[in-house]
Parts: structure tokens; sequence; C-alpha cells
């Protein structure tokens, strides 16, 4: 099975989709490189970068956009990335596949961290302050 990536549809989230889904719409990423017109190929730069590592990076990337589809993805989920969405021991229980939770931005109260503790699914003993990672 691919990897999948559950990622909140955020107007700059949406860059991870382009970055590792190589089935990302043209569309979107014709709208990205246009954002980026200033960073000449930044998208492909990326992929480029990806597939020369050992492990290349790539996943089916799934943007939701409520707390409703969130919980409705996360079955066959390894990672997820969100900004506003809620992470609890629903959404925990929903996703045993899952790897790692990043939270985008500084404020992580929305990720419950005391459930992350009491399923020891997740660690938030990370380095990265905003990231978790599952056991």
């Amino acid at each position: 099975m691919p990897n999948l990536l559950i990622v909140e549809d955020d107007p700059f989230l949406r860059i991870v989709q382009l970055v590792l889904d190589p089935n990302a719409s043209r569309e979107r990423l014709a709208a990205f490189a246009d954002f980026f017109a200033m960073t000449s190929g930044f998208c492909r730069l990326v992929r480029e970068g990806a597939a020369e590592s050992r492990r290349p990076l790539s996943a089916e990337v799934r943007l939701v956009e409520t707390q409703r589809s969130l919980r409705s993805n996360l079955a066959d989920a390894n990672g997820l990335i969100v900004e506003s969405l809620t992470v609890v021991a629903d959404e925990l229980a929903a996703a045993p596949n899952l790897k790692a939770v990043q939270k985008y931005g500084v404020d992580v109260r929305r990720i419950d961290q005391a459930a992350c503790a009491k399923t020891r699914r997740c660690s938030s003993q990370h380095p990265a302050p905003r990231q978790y990672r599952v056991r």
C-alpha cells in the first residue's frame, strides 16, 4: 500500500500535495508555480531532490476541510498534518496505521498530548516541538 498522508486543506499546506503526490492536478501545480514564481522551479527542485535520496518521497495526499472529513479519511493514513483541525483520542483510534502527526504553526493546543500519551501511540518527546511520532 502506498503512503497516505492526510493534510488539512489550508492554503499554504496544499504545497505538501504538490511536493509529495505525483497525481496532483495540473491546475494546482500551475497555481503554485505562479505563487512561487520568484523561486524558479521550486516544486520540481524539491521532487528531484527527493528522487535522488535513498528513500524517495512520495505519497497519496488527501486534503480535508472539516473535522468530519478528517475522521473519515484516517483509517489508512500513515501521516497527518493539521493547522486548525483537532487531533484527540477519537482521531488516534480511527488511525491504526498512523506514524506521525505534524502541527503546522506554533499553537499545539489542538493536539491532545494526554490522549497521545494515554494511547502510547504518539510521543511529544520528539526534538521538534510540533511533531508527534507514533510508536
